[in-house]
């Protein structure tokens, strides 16, 4: 009966696009994967790696990125054969305590960002989800430690998509960059009318840390002055957006797209997470350094091991990472200059 009744009450959920029809689904693969645990016995099998996404600690934003790349690195290293991304609830409302977020934009940002951002990993990882915090902790003191990332020893807050834990990884395995659009998406991307050639321009409009939110001038400008040379594609990039775009509401498009871009003009926002962990994604990110708020201020990001002429590991000469230079003509030279040798 509580399955029926969480269906019920999902039908009724009209606020937001398809969110009530993936949210039936998601209620009946959690149904089918309790069957599956108490019937076939899946912790106990040696074959499977499991990266545990835990909600009480992890926000629900496009770090998820970080840590599904951080996973698929060790599943590697593990020489496993069955690799599962689990979701933990958190203990108030699915969620970390004191979260910013409604819970209504955090469910939102679950289904529509975090969800699909595991299909842009090939193969697929399963997926699994707990309707309740301690079924998931009677699930995972079954298995085995060394089967799970993070490992109790590792099991700080934010610890599994943390910059210095990434940047560990990447010492140990080499290069993480496992984020690539699906068939699909580049196949629907073939059908549509883009032009020839393109470069986008991600926005930053979020309805936390908006002094983070880029200036209106500032995007006008750059639109107006690259504009001269190509087509500019303007995406947003959060759920406050009132008229999405197909891009900016599908993940794995929004990845074929940027895949697809001469370059993508990006600020220090969620959607460069993609670019950062992609190889097949152009990028220039315009400015790594905001001090306006703690997590992308210079002396934050020193902390978590980038600094000034930092180039993430791997990156092509395609790939520009603009720390904090303030002469927006250099700017513009810069991004013009990455066109022209496309």
């Amino acid at each position: 009966m509580k399955y029926l009744s969480k269906i019920i009450l999902a039908i009724k959920d009209r606020n937001y696009r398809n969110l009530a029809l993936k949210k039936i689904y998601f209620i009946l693969k959690n149904f089918f994967s309790n069957i599956k645990i108490k019937f076939l016995n899946l912790y106990n099998t040696s074959d499977n790696f499991y990266a545990v996404y835990d909600f009480e600690y992890c926000p629900v934003t496009f770090d998820f990125v970080n840590f599904i790349c951080n996973s698929k690195a060790r599943f590697i290293s593990s020489k496993k054969k069955n690799f599962y991304i689990v979701f933990a609830p958190g203990s108030v409302n699915g969620f970390k305590p004191k979260a910013r977020l409604s819970v209504e934009v955090m469910n939102w940002r679950f289904y529509n960002i975090l969800l699909p951002i595991t299909g842009l990993i090939n193969p697929r990882p399963c997926v699994m989800t707990f309707l309740k915090r301690e079924q998931y902790l009677n699930f995972i003191s079954k298995i085995d430690q060394r089967n799970i990332f993070p490992s109790k020893n590792e099991q700080l807050p934010g610890v599994s998509y943390s910059w210095p834990t990434t940047f560990q990884i990447i010492k140990k395995f080499g290069d993480t960059r496992f984020i690539e659009s699906s068939d699909e998406a580049k196949n629907h991307l073939a059908k549509m009318k883009l032009p020839e050639k393109f470069i986008t321009l991600t926005v930053r409009k979020s309805i936390i840390d908006i002094t983070r939110n880029i200036n209106q001038d500032l995007i006008d400008n750059l639109y107006k002055d690259l504009s001269k040379f190509i087509k500019v594609i303007l995406l947003n990039d959060a759920e406050t957006s009132q008229n999405k775009t197909i891009f900016e509401f599908n993940v794995d498009l929004r990845c074929a797209l940027y895949e697809k871009a001469v370059t993508n003009v990006l600020f220090n926002n969620g959607p460069a997470m993609l670019a950062l962990f992609s190889k097949k994604i152009n990028y220039y990110i315009y400015e790594i350094v905001n001090d306006s708020t703690l997590v992308t201020s210079e002396k934050w990001l020193n902390r978590m091991g980038w600094h000034k002429e930092f180039k993430y590991p791997y990156s092509n000469k395609k790939q520009i990472i603009n720390w904090k230079d303030d002469n927006y003509n250099n700017r513009i030279k810069e991004i013009q200059n990455l066109i022209k040798t496309h």
